[in-house]
């Protein structure tokens, strides 16, 4: 949630405390009091909303997925040139084609590539581990990379589901902002056309003030007070 959408809801939910803390002046007026319900639903799904987008941050999750990637790649990358070492020596023209390709290309294949490219590596490690052995390349070795692999994909699929996740929430508090925020507005001339209580009205006023809301002027000796409100 950014700061504007933090500080309106800061704004909504103690003006719609305040209004709680005074429902005396308005609770015989049905109609205020379904308008007060239905913001009240409203910043309550707010809220859940925001708390949800929070919980779902996928920053740390990339972070730590890229970091998983980039271990995974170096060590299929080392592997690979073992394989190299062994196709050359050996004249095996058919694995050498197989365990061609750059650290900046396997390093550079996305996430759904990477996976499966060192699948491929690892598998042509155990396809050769007996006639390999001498050139570093060890079944813990191959057992680390299948490890890695798995992890990564993991990785891939939560990250996926927390961003997919985000957008909704993120879809959902741009929906409720709007509505609250209207509705605010018809609490507003509810209760300064209904509740002439001014020092309820004067409170009710400073809160929306704060978040950008102007405060009704005074009335002098010669002119009815007459609101302003930044919004409207």
């Amino acid at each position: 949630m950014n700061y504007i959408v933090e500080t309106f809801q800061t704004m909504a939910i103690d003006a719609l405390a305040y209004a709680r803390k005074n429902e005396q002046l308005w609770k015989p007026y049905l109609v205020i009091v379904n308008q007060v319900t239905g913001v009240e639903e409203k910043i309550a799904a707010l809220r859940d909303a925001a708390h949800d987008q929070s919980r779902e941050d996928s920053s740390g999750m990339v972070t730590n997925k890229n970091k998983k990637f980039a271990a995974l790649a170096a060590a299929a990358y080392r592997l690979e040139r073992k394989l190299s070492f062994f196709a050359k020596q050996t004249g095996n023209s058919v694995l050498l084609k197989e365990v061609s390709m750059s650290e900046h290309e396997l390093s550079s294949l996305d996430d759904s590539k990477l996976p499966n490219k060192c699948k491929i590596i690892m598998e042509l490690g155990r396809t050769y581990l007996d006639k390999t052995q001498n050139y570093g390349i060890t079944a813990a070795e191959l057992d680390g990379i299948e490890t890695s692999i798995a992890e990564a994909e993991s990785l891939t699929t939560a990250v996926d589901l927390a961003k997919n996740d985000n957008k909704m929430s993120t879809q959902i508090i741009k929906t409720l902002v709007p509505q609250i925020r209207s509705e605010l507005d018809m609490l507003d001339d509810a209760f300064e056309g209904m509740i002439a209580d001014e020092a309820f009205l004067n409170g009710w006023w400073a809160i929306r003030k704060i978040k950008g809301r102007s405060k009704p002027k005074k009335a002098d000796s010669t002119t009815a007070a007459t609101p302003t409100d930044g919004q409207k």
